[in-house]
């Protein structure tokens, strides 16, 4: 018997798939840390979702002044390539 298979094409192995998931899970610990720890960020409001190093921030925030605070500290926190902001401002 002569098997002669062969795989053509960039296919991410399992290997690889479960790295890059984890990778997006210490990505978002990392982000969602450095909110939680800033006394001018909202940080148990602000959901961090990470996906191929882009950092999505959504929920309620205080202020415009907040909002631009958590984007920055998303943005300058190490493996961060892009942030996507979908804060909103809460409105009492």
């Amino acid at each position: 018997m002569n098997n002669e298979l062969q795989v053509t094409g960039e296919q991410a192995s399992l290997g690889d798939k479960i790295a890059e998931g984890m990778s997006d899970a210490a990505l978002t610990a990392k982000v969602k840390s450095r909110l939680l720890a800033s006394e001018n960020t909202s940080g148990l409001k602000i959901d961090v979702d990470a996906n191929d190093d882009t950092v999505t921030l959504s929920g309620e925030v205080e202020s415009d002044t907040e909002r631009e605070l958590a984007v920055m500290i998303a943005a300058n926190t190490a493996g961060v390539e892009d942030v996507r902001d979908n804060l909103s401002i809460e409105r009492y």
